[in-house]
């Protein structure tokens, strides 16, 4: 039997308690949290930190890790993915060996489950030494509906190869698939009740795509040889466009809403209760150096998770460096909230809650200490994730 001592106690679930004891078994299960100190005085760890569960990366792509410090940063998102595309290596080497020295990186910042983005199979033998829980993200495209069969057959193909109740198939864009290939993901989806996460409202260029039928993102798409002859102008948003065509019960993440107004939130929140909010906030000040409207989310009682996005947009995989971002932009927003979206909410959307995402007596101890945290502030200013 070991304890633990800190001066502040981030639970997970938006609570926070002062002068706490962890008491950990020698199973590595919590058996005690109070404010009295112990009788077992020698087995008393003093730790200078808080102390706040693991934490969950709820948006990763980790096979796009050998792209780190390649892309130019603050060009906008049509200029990153053409530069993303003409950088693309199917080594599958070179993307393991970068792949494997991010996964480390992630673990030694405090993070212990990940959901990723997998356009191959090439990560799938480190996913399955297990040293993070993943839930795989297989992501397809196809705008043209004509290719819709195709780009399902081989995403399938790449779901088989997964551990069942680990994976997803999942829509890259609004922009990048058609109503033929959504219906049959939405449909394998829904057979094994599987979450669902999609990039919305990157840019303003995404909107203007659907709104106007223009735009960069409407030239990107051009430029690429895909015909957009049938495209016309809806003058909706791009979540409008989307939300409706999505499964209205199943656990749906839409990562990035740079450019989420009021009007799309609600509109997503009412047609599905599971509605979550993905934040990767270091990725979208590299690529549009802007930011979600996070008071707005909040106003509307937004389930919000955090994620890094890849190593080809941000310079760590880092959950505590995406908190202090937002903190840093958002002051008002406080650790207890932070550390809520960063373990419990993103634990929730890849439904492992029950297990993962919080401290409490009966669950496995996964601590991390926020080294040079300030409790007098209570603020991450310097803080530095440490895996207990």
């Amino acid at each position: 039997m070991r304890y633990y001592h800190t001066p502040t106690l981030f639970d997970g679930l938006g609570n926070v308690a002062f002068d706490m004891y962890i008491g950990v078994n020698n199973e590595g299960i919590i058996t005690s949290l109070c404010s009295t100190t112990p009788v077992a005085t020698n087995a008393i760890t003093y730790l200078k930190g808080a102390i706040m569960p693991a934490m969950v990366n709820a948006h990763c792509h980790l096979e796009l890790s050998y792209l780190q410090g390649k892309i130019s940063k603050h060009n906008g998102i049509n200029d990153f993915i053409t530069e993303l595309e003409n950088l693309k290596t199917n080594h599958t080497k070179t993307i393991q060996h970068h792949a494997q020295i991010a996964q480390k990186t992630m673990c030694n910042n405090g993070i212990i489950a990940v959901g990723d983005i997998s356009n191959t199979d090439a990560t799938f033998a480190i996913k399955e030494q297990q040293q993070l829980y993943y839930h795989t993200f297989v992501e397809l495209y196809g705008f043209s509906p004509s290719r819709a069969k195709t780009a399902y057959t081989l995403g399938l193909d790449l779901f088989n190869q997964l551990p069942k109740g680990k994976a997803s198939l999942t829509p890259h864009a609004p922009y990048s698939v058609s109503k033929q290939l959504l219906q049959l993901i939405n449909a394998h989806c829904k057979l094994n009740n599987a979450p669902l996460t999609i990039h919305t409202q990157e840019s303003k260029a995404e909107n203007e795509f659907f709104e106007f039928a223009t735009g960069k993102t409407f030239n990107r798409i051009h430029n690429f040889g895909i015909d957009l002859t049938a495209h016309m102008a809806t003058h909706q948003s791009a979540m409008q466009y989307i939300a409706p065509q999505l499964p209205a019960t199943l656990r749906t993440q839409y990562v990035h809403n740079t450019f989420t107004t009021a009007h799309d939130v609600a509109l997503a929140q009412t047609l599905n209760p599971n509605t979550y909010w993905c934040l990767c906030p270091n990725t979208n000040i590299y690529i549009e150096n802007s930011l979600p409207n996070i008071p707005m989310l909040l106003h509307h009682n937004a389930l919000i998770t955090l994620g890094t996005d890849s190593l080809a947009s941000n310079d760590q995989l880092c959950i505590v460096a995406e908190m202090k971002t937002l903190q840093r932009y958002y002051p008002q927003l406080t650790t207890a909230l932070l550390v809520q979206w960063a373990t419990h909410n993103g634990a929730k959307f890849l439904g492992i809650d029950m297990s993962h995402g919080n401290i409490a007596i009966g669950r496995k101890a996964q601590l991390v200490e926020l080294q040079n945290f300030n409790h007098e502030t209570q603020c991450l200013v310097e803080a530095t994730p440490r895996v207990i």
